[in-house]
């Protein structure tokens, strides 16, 4: 935990925006989750309890199953409460929240970086180029815990907050620690203090339908193997929407600390493919893992994610259409064997 004069430091980049009469944008990763989306709008709370207006910008892709649960998106009305990337100007005060400015899975947006909170750890020489920036990389499960210390310091109450921001930041620290597993003494201290506001019936109605029947079926009918550290399953869902809890149960079985999810996507306009990863092993950065097996993608250490288009699913992997072997089959030998060469 930090000590409470450097929650000030905080407030003190706080006042001098609020001085210069700006706006503060909040920007998270992209695709966002709910830790980034949490922590985000518990750091524009703490901005309005002091008077400063704040903006949390995030591009949902509902159709594309980023999010973990779009039942807690559809009830909070999330795409109504946030801002466009784009609205951010030249010299506009940005604060980073769950991301680096660097990061590949961050949206480039012309204002300057003022504050940083991510949980997820920088190196020394990449920390260098915020010098300038209000910076707290402290270690937790989740960044949702970093934004509620700050809040708990400088004593500002939940109450005033809307309703759903404590449902929303304690799912998002709840999903980010997968359930408590990685959590850490910042996690466990911010929980209650969020339970005590949230809507613990929405969270058990979320809770109960993670994974809905629609998943249970796909885990039992999917194309799968085991290649070494990798689990890697192949599937033909109807929309985007059922890929992520997908993943977060593909990423449950033991026996492999990397999993890989990659799905076709029928009702699309255009039919198109996404690629899920998750990591259960600091040793493999499965967002790496993705960028060097299909060329693209964006996440962090142990999510990630990429979307391609049939041909270039088909020119990566070799399908060929007219072969007996289902095309699903054919993607999961080729993917097969390019992990038999690494």
């Amino acid at each position: 935990m930090v000590e409470k004069n450097e929650s000030q430091e905080l407030v003190d980049v706080l006042e001098d925006i609020k001085k210069e009469g700006k706006t503060l944008y909040i920007v998270g990763h992209v695709p966002p989750d709910y830790d980034s989306l949490g922590g985000g709008f518990g750091l524009a709370h703490i901005a309005k309890s002091m008077g400063l207006e704040a903006k949390v910008c995030s591009e949902f892709k509902h159709d594309a199953g980023y999010l973990q649960n779009n039942i807690l998106y559809n009830e909070l009305d999330l795409a109504k409460k946030v801002s466009q990337h784009s609205s951010i100007k030249k010299g506009d005060p940005v604060a980073f929240v769950d991301v680096y400015p660097h990061d590949t899975n961050c949206p480039e947006v012309k204002g300057t970086p003022r504050i940083i909170i991510n949980h997820h750890p920088i190196e020394e020489s990449e920390a260098e180029q915020y010098v300038k920036t209000f910076l707290d990389t402290r270690q937790a499960g989740s960044s949702v815990a970093l934004v509620m210390d700050h809040m708990k310091n400088l004593n500002i109450d939940l109450t005033s907050a809307e309703n759903d921001l404590a449902t929303l930041m304690l799912y998002g620290l709840r999903v980010d620690t997968k359930n408590y597993l990685t959590a850490t003494d910042l996690d466990f201290t911010a929980s209650p203090l969020l339970q005590a506001h949230a809507d613990m019936e929405m969270i058990a109605k979320i809770t109960n339908k993670r994974y809905p029947r629609e998943v249970r079926d796909m885990l039992k009918d999917m194309d799968e193997k085991e290649v070494g550290n990798y689990r890697l399953a192949v599937v033909k869902v109807s929309t985007g929407d059922i890929v992520r809890p997908f993943a977060d149960a593909l990423a449950g079985f033991e026996g492999c600390p990397v999993s890989l999810a990659v799905a076709r996507i029928e009702q699309a306009k255009e039919r198109k493919w996404l690629v899920l990863g998750r990591s259960n092993d600091s040793a493999y950065n499965v967002a790496d893992q993705i960028k060097k097996i299909f060329g693209t993608g964006r996440g962090h250490w142990y999510a990630a994610g990429a979307a391609l288009t049939t041909d270039e699913i088909y020119t990566k992997f070799s399908v060929d259409e007219s072969k007996d072997l289902s095309v699903l089959k054919q993607v999961l030998g080729s993917l097969e064997k390019k992990l038999k060469k690494k």
